[in-house]
């Protein structure tokens, strides 16, 4: 399948599953979606098997997880400021909260750091080796199948 403009993916599904990707991007499960869109969940399960519908919801969560996280950035700087602030509110209960949240978060940020390295040093890695391989001329041009 050849790669397909997000902002035109719609116009390459029918209506029905038009009506089932709306549905499974605005609730949690399955069977939710189901109801919300009254397409069975079997069907459902079978637009999710399938390579167009499958990357297109797949291209909606993105979007949606994007845009989540630039609303997150934006207010992070002020959450910080009432973390900073509860530390010395005058409370020792409210203080030894907000300082273990703020030691919570900094462990979760050092390791969400340390796996992104990780991840873009093997992505490197990869890309290193298909480019041997293809130099070695042994026909092998990337990617799994």
């Amino acid at each position: 399948m050849t790669e397909i403009d997000t902002t035109s993916d719609l116009f390459y599904l029918p209506p029905n599953q038009v009506r089932a990707l709306n549905a499974l991007l605005q609730t949690g499960t399955i069977a939710e979606a189901s109801a919300l869109c009254g397409l069975s969940p079997r069907t459902i399960k079978r637009y999710l098997s399938e390579e167009t519908f499958d990357k297109t919801y797949r291209k909606q969560r993105m979007l949606i997880l994007q845009e989540t996280v630039a609303n997150l950035t934006r207010v992070s700087a002020e959450a910080t400021q009432k973390l900073e602030s509860s530390m010395s509110c005058g409370d020792v209960n409210t203080e030894l909260r907000a300082a273990c949240r703020v030691l919570d978060y900094f462990v979760k940020t050092v390791e969400l750091e340390r796996r992104i390295r990780e991840f873009e040093d093997l992505e490197e890695r990869i890309a290193a080796l298909e480019a041997e391989q293809e130099v070695q001329g042994n026909g092998y041009k990337g990617g799994w199948g």
